[in-house]
């Protein structure tokens, strides 16, 4: 049984979603189609050209689980929805190197490369099984109540929409305060709970 955890994901442009991550021990590898890239969305991550393979009957004999609509891509990693446990969406996580194409998905310059060379787009694309990493923390300086807070860069699934002309960086930077404020609460809580 793969390793399984409960934990807060920013793939959804907005504030984090608490969901069940598992940890696939084997690759995949799906084959592409133009149709996946012509009917991807700029901007959205359960909606570009690489979530559509995740989820094309075609692709399903390729992975040992289910794949739902709500699979969602970012840069480096794709969360595929594979159900729900306890009332909670449950994801599978896997790595990639088509950062290039969900660049250019959020660009809008895929069209270009459906018109001049689609054999691009028809091949087969891998995706990597990936570990729990596990990563040591250094003590570091505590951020207090009357510090500020540092400048936001927008990562991840807002910075996929801030590209596609979505959201405006002013909404991102709002999304990400509220965010930020939504895990300040949580962990408030939780060492309360501790306590």
């Amino acid at each position: 049984m793969p390793k399984e955890k409960q934990t807060y994901l920013r793939i959804y442009p907005g504030v984090p979603v608490l969901a069940w991550v598992w940890f696939p021990t084997k690759d995949v590898i799906l084959k592409g189609e133009v149709y996946h890239f012509q009917n991807g969305m700029a901007g959205l991550t359960t909606s570009c050209a690489l979530s559509n393979m995740w989820t094309d009957p075609k692709n399903s004999t390729r992975f040992q689980h289910p794949a739902k609509i709500g699979t969602a891509v970012l840069k480096s990693r794709a969360y595929v929805l594979t159900g729900e446990k306890q009332n909670l969406p449950r994801y599978a996580v896997y790595a990639h190197n088509h950062g290039n194409l969900v660049d250019m998905n959020d660009d809008k310059l895929i069209t270009r490369i459906i018109q001049n060379h689609p054999e691009d787009l028809e091949r087969e694309f891998e995706f990597r099984a990936v570990s729990d990493i596990k990563r040591k923390i250094k003590p570091s300086v505590r951020k207090t109540n009357v510090g500020l807070r540092k400048p936001f860069y927008p990562r991840g699934a807002i910075a996929r929409a801030v590209k596609a002309g979505l959201m405006s960086l002013q909404e991102a930077q709002k999304r990400a305060q509220e965010s930020q404020d939504a895990y300040e609460m949580q962990r408030l809580m939780g060492m309360k709970r501790r306590k």
